[in-house]
């Protein structure tokens, strides 16, 4: 076979079917050394059928052994000798070898050249890539049989076979044909060449965009990335496709993985690969002080480009995939190659809590925690403030929520767009502790103290934090940024969730639907609202404004637009003539207390109360209630008939009253009615019970209770 390599004169089918085509358009070229066979190459277009296919087949011989590809082994003799002496030709182990040291120092540019031009041949066509041949029989046959079927007995150039395995990786079974496919795609995330499909739709677009690029090292792919919006669609959509595929594993992330080497070691090194899980690694590791400024460089460029898509995050489109059929199924169409601009991963986040599936929860929650990190993750609020960032926060390094802070410092300011995406983000902040970087970081201990069993979601470890804000230890780092939040949660009620989601019919179709229409929800006005309607409000509702109140109160600021209604009162009866920022968290709140109202008994008349009557009702409101009481209340009969009630559908107030402050519930007429009428009920039921029984026991009505019944007679005469 070396023979037949060398010169084509030596393989006889060849000769034979070639030789006029040799005659016609190699005549100037030498025999030997596989000259002749190249020039036929070069010319394939212009051969006869029957010679392509002779050509073809000798191709696919030689592609098994670094001996048989003539121009190859040349001018790799000395690349072989130095980092594959000890690899044997054969089985293509001596072309894997130098595949792998290709890029290492002191590799021949002229080895590198030819082998390169090999494999991009060897892309076209999986029959030219001997270890593939071999290890994915089976799989070719079971999961791209149509496509194998397709091929012509000639070279193919589409790599259409290549490209079905990859996309339908996940259906191997073999573990080795998995794992060179996988080797495959690895190679074509380095070199367009490599990627047949994206090489094909991107050729005029890299002659046009990328042509000083060389080739390797993800250059021209990378080239074609920051060009996108001047690509053809056939060329943008492709590379779409070929970036959803990559998302899997850092493998495919040439650029990443490079620059990333050591901090993976550092880092990930027991991280196995795949599913993302490495580059999930180095994300959660990328703010770490040995992180080095290339690879922080490369994972924030993924984390932006990932976030523009949830295609591109692979762990969040696995895991929520019946999710999103399920929320967000009109967010944008789910054709391959359609970015969908941030509008499903914002579907998401919004419907955070409908999301029954744990795993699909928990990587939202990590997304949300991207945006509110770095304000360039959110693809939708980055275009929406992109003049804002530049006109307000020019100077802020992007990281750790900086940006998002600067904006709401300068929230009064900022364009329309920019100021209800902001909105949107704080609200999904004051719902979760870890979608809070500077909360996250300033309130660790106190996290660790007081809250930590306490599960984070739906405000809890914030609810948490904020009633253990009056112990001494608390710091004052955390005290702070609490009570900035709770500044602004008071301000507007739409960042706290328990009132948002609680209050949501009082005040988009109730009492307080006026409310939210001035100044959009903003200076209180809702809060203040539901303060003043507090008697008419449903229970779970009242509960919400309740607490709000109270920590209001609590952590009470001078001319706060929700409690600027004490600011006399406290300036009266609880400063003693020195500032509020002497007091510490919770002691305005407990003066404000003492001086409340006592509610009247029946008949009785309002006692007096230094508060005017603004401040009285919000401290009537706020005011904690006795935890003793509360629970008393709870186990009282009017407070379980007033659970039926809820339990039944029953309109409010039909068996019980309302909670009055300071008195509970009392039972209505119909109350007691119902309640005789649930114990006549039970009465009858255990009835009924016991005489089923005594019947299944002893066989009779129950009613004799198995006694035998004797009856005396008189003896007769004579005994």
């Amino acid at each position: 076979m070396e023979e037949a390599a060398e010169d084509f004169r030596n393989d006889a089918m060849l000769y034979e079917l070639c030789v006029p085509d040799a005659e016609a358009l190699c005549a100037d070229v030498e025999t030997g050394e596989g000259r002749v066979q190249q020039c036929l190459r070069d010319k394939r277009a212009q051969l006869s059928w029957d010679c392509q296919e002779e050509l073809f087949r000798q191709e696919v011989e030689n592609a098994d052994d670094l001996r048989l590809s003539v121009t190859l082994f040349r001018v790799c003799l000395n690349d072989k000798k130095k980092f594959c002496k000890d690899v044997k030709p054969g089985n293509a182990h001596a072309k894997d070898c130098l595949e792998e040291n290709r890029n290492e120092a002191g590799f021949s540019e002229d080895c590198k050249t030819e082998l390169e031009k090999m494999m991009e041949r060897r892309a076209q066509d999986y029959r030219l890539d001997p270890e593939l041949r071999s290890l994915c029989m089976e799989d070719v046959e079971e999961v791209c049989g149509y496509e194998k079927e397709s091929l012509d007995s000639i070279a193919g150039y589409d790599g259409r076979v290549v490209n079905c395995l990859m996309d339908y990786r996940d259906e191997i079974l073999r573990p080795d044909c998995k794992a060179r496919v996988e080797n495959l795609i690895a190679l074509a995330a380095e070199d367009i060449r490599f990627n047949v499909p994206l090489a094909d739709a991107c050729y005029e677009d890299r002659q046009s965009l990328c042509a000083h690029i060389l080739p390797g090292s993800a250059g021209v792919i990378r080239c074609l990335q920051d060009g996108r919006e001047q690509l053809s669609y056939e060329c943008r959509a492709t590379l779409f496709d070929t970036e959803v595929r990559n998302a899997e594993s850092i493998d495919f992330q040439y650029p990443l993985k490079k620059a990333c080497k050591a901090e993976i070691d550092e880092f990930c090194h027991d991280v196995p690969h795949g599913n993302a899980r490495v580059i999930k690694c180095l994300e959660d590791n990328v703010d770490k002080a040995s992180m080095g400024s290339n690879c922080k460089s490369e994972v924030k460029r993924f984390e932006t480009r990932e976030n523009e898509d949830y295609r591109l995050n692979y762990r969040l489109s696995v895991s929520c995939e019946v999710e999103i059929d399920l929320h967000c199924a009109d967010a944008c169409g789910s054709g391959m190659g359609e970015a969908c601009g941030g509008q499903v991963l914002r579907c998401l986040s919004d419907k955070r809590d409908d999301i029954k599936d744990d795993t699909c929860k928990n990587e939202v929650d990590y997304f949300i925690g991207m945006e509110v990190t770095d304000f360039r993750n959110d693809v939708l609020l980055a275009e929406a403030c992109r003049g804002d960032v530049q006109q307000f926060c020019d100077g802020v390094e992007p990281g750790d929520g900086r940006v998002l802070a600067c904006l709401r410092d300068n929230q009064e300011s900022l364009s329309k767009p920019c100021d209800l995406e902001t909105r949107n983000l704080e609200e999904k902040q004051n719902n979760n502790f870890n979608a809070n970087p500077i909360l996250k970081r300033v309130c660790k201990e106190e996290r660790t103290s007081y809250c930590k069993n306490v599960r984070v979601g739906r405000a809890r470890v914030i609810r948490c934090l904020q009633e253990n804000m009056s112990r001494s230890e608390f710091g004052e780092a955390c005290k702070n940024e609490l009570t900035r939040r709770l500044f602004r949660k008071t301000v507007d009620y739409r960042l706290d969730p328990g009132v948002h989601k609680k209050c949501s019919q009082e005040v988009e179709e109730g009492v307080c639907q006026a409310a939210k229409a001035e100044a959009d929800g903003e200076n209180a006005a809702v809060l203040r609202c539901l303060v003043t309607n507090f008697d008419s409000l449903s229970d779970d509702c009242q509960g919400e404004v309740a607490r709000s109140t109270r920590t209001a109160l609590w952590a009470y600021r001078e001319e706060h637009p929700f409690t600027s209604a004490c600011d006399a009162d406290v300036d009266k009866l609880c400063l003693n003539g020195k500032p509020v920022s002497f007091y510490n968290y919770g002691t305005i709140g407990r003066c404000l207390a003492k001086n409340a109202p006592v509610s009247a008994e029946d008949g009785g008349e309002q006692p007096e109360t230094p508060l005017g009557d603004a401040c009285a009702q919000l401290v009537r409101v706020g005011a904690p209630p006795s935890s003793s009481k509360s629970f008393a209340t709870q186990i009282t009969i009017a407070g379980l008939v007033a659970k039926m009630e809820r339990a039944t559908g029953l309109t409010r107030g039909t068996l019980a009253t309302r909670p009055i402050r300071g008195k509970g519930r009392s039972l209505t007429l119909s109350g007691w009615m119902a309640l005789v009428g649930m114990f006549s009920l039970v009465v009858v039921m255990l009835g009924g019970a016991y005489l089923a029984y005594r019947k299944a026991r002893y066989g009779d009505s129950g009613l004799n209770f198995g006694y035998t019944m004797v009856v005396k007679s008189q003896p007769p005469p004579g005994v």
